[in-house]
Parts: structure tokens; C-alpha cells; sequence
């Protein structure tokens, strides 16, 4: 019986110490991040693609940077010369470079960083742009407002710190495609352009100061992530 009067015990006396850490006191880490398509035409149809059902994140999740983290200029970067040899290179293009600080979260309270880049297809698809009605967990039919933009390359990247780094990435990479669609009016077959989705869910483990690459038949992704070393406060001589 005391052993079973101990373990509640012993858990009040262990939660002040399992709190999660401020984020002041938390490890910092640089991240960055290139993205670049293959522009192969040939590349989308070597493969049968799911059909992306959205993603992960709500979309209002998406729509801007966390407070905790601080994006950093374009001289912070560490893979410049990588860009400009993907960036001649006539079989890629670059999609977006991204670099910023974040701190180390575990995989409950990680946030994800949004990644927006490439051609915006809103004009050209406007019936993607529209809202939705969707019925909610009370059964109210309630409207769901649509897309502010459609680019080329959209959704989220989300750093876990565990044992070892780990990066997920949520995404989608739309592409133009010409199908074959029966008419109702005349039942002849024609061609149709529209817009298909691809999705791009992976999840990396990494090490630090590492640099990694996330590869896929239509995207590829260079990864590095650094520690930030935190500055020591001046000493008092008063």
C-alpha cells in the first residue's frame, strides 16, 4: 500500500521540474532551407501521383511566421554558392531560400515555419480560389473562406528537437497539367488544362551542422540546421 500512497507523491514533487522550459532558456537553432524544382517536363509523368487531399496544417496555421522565430537576411546565408550553381544550371530552378532562428521544440509543441514561393496560379485557376462550406464537429454547416494565393510551392516545414533533429515537411508542389475530359454536352473526349496538386510529405533525421538533402522526383531541398551559440554575459567587475 505505501508504494501506491509514494507514486502520487512523487509526481507532485516531479511537476515543477517537468514544466516546459521558458523559451528564453530553450536551445536556439539556425535553419536554412533552399528549395529548387526540376524542370524537366518529362519528370511529373514518370510518376503516378497521389492525390493530395490538403494539408496537414489549418490554413490559418500557414499565414505567418511564429513570434518565437526571427528570419534573417539574405547575407546570413551559408549555401549562397549552392543557389548560383543550381541557378545556372538549366535543369533546376530555384524555388525559395529561406534562413532564420528558431528555438528547439519537442514534436508536442513544435511550430511550423510556412513556405510560399514560385508562380502564383490564382488568375489562372480562380475556381480554386473559391470558399468552401464544410460541416463542423457540432453539425453546423459553416463556410470556409478560400486561398489568398495558389503558388507553386506551398505549406510548412516543422523542426522537432528529440534525441536527434528531425525535420517533417507538409507541402505541396502544383503543377499544370493537360487531361483528357469527356464533354457532357457533345460526349467527345477533349483536353483540359488544371492544375494538379503534388504532395511532398517526408520526414528527415539530422544532426547538426550536417548539411542534408530531401530528394524527390520534382523538388529537392538543402537543409542545414546550427546551433546558435548563445553570447556570454559580460562579466560584473563592480
Amino acid at each position: 500500500m505505501t508504494r501506491y500512497l509514494l507514486a502520487p507523491l512523487m509526481l507532485l514533487l516531479l511537476l515543477p521540474f517537468a514544466r516546459p522550459l521558458p523559451a528564453q532558456d530553450l536551445p536556439r537553432y539556425k535553419v536554412e532551407m533552399l528549395f529548387f524544382r526540376n524542370t524537366d517536363p518529362e519528370a511529373f509523368y514518370s510518376e503516378h501521383w497521389p492525390l493530395a487531399e490538403g494539408l496537414d496544417a489549418p490554413a490559418g496555421e500557414r499565414q505567418g511566421v511564429p513570434e518565437s522565430f526571427r528570419l534573417l537576411p539574405d547575407s546570413e546565408y551559408t549555401l549562397a554558392d549552392a543557389e548560383k550553381r543550381l541557378q545556372a544550371s538549366p535543369r533546376y530552378q530555384v524555388l525559395t531560400h529561406l534562413v532564420w532562428i528558431q528555438p528547439g521544440l519537442d514534436r508536442e509543441h513544435a511550430l511550423p515555419m510556412p513556405v510560399s514561393a514560385g508562380r502564383d496560379f490564382s488568375l489562372e485557376y480562380p475556381e480554386r480560389m473559391a470558399s468552401r462550406w464544410e460541416t463542423n464537429e457540432q453539425g453546423e454547416t459553416v463556410e470556409i473562406p478560400g486561398p489568398t494565393s495558389l503558388n507553386e510551392l506551398d505549406g510548412s516545414v516543422r523542426l522537432v528537437l528529440g534525441r536527434y533533429l528531425h525535420i517533417y515537411t507538409d507541402l505541396v508542389l502544383r503543377q499544370p497539367v493537360i487531361v483528357e475530359q469527356l464533354d457532357e454536352v457533345t460526349q467527345q473526349m477533349g483536353e483540359q488544362k488544371t492544375l494538379f496538386d503534388v504532395p511532398i510529405r517526408s520526414h528527415r533525421r539530422m544532426r547538426s551542422r550536417e548539411l542534408h538533402y530531401i530528394d524527390h522526383p520534382l523538388l529537392g531541398i538543402l537543409i542545414q540546421v546550427t546551433p546558435v551559440e548563445e553570447e556570454a554575459p559580460p562579466a560584473d567587475h563592480g
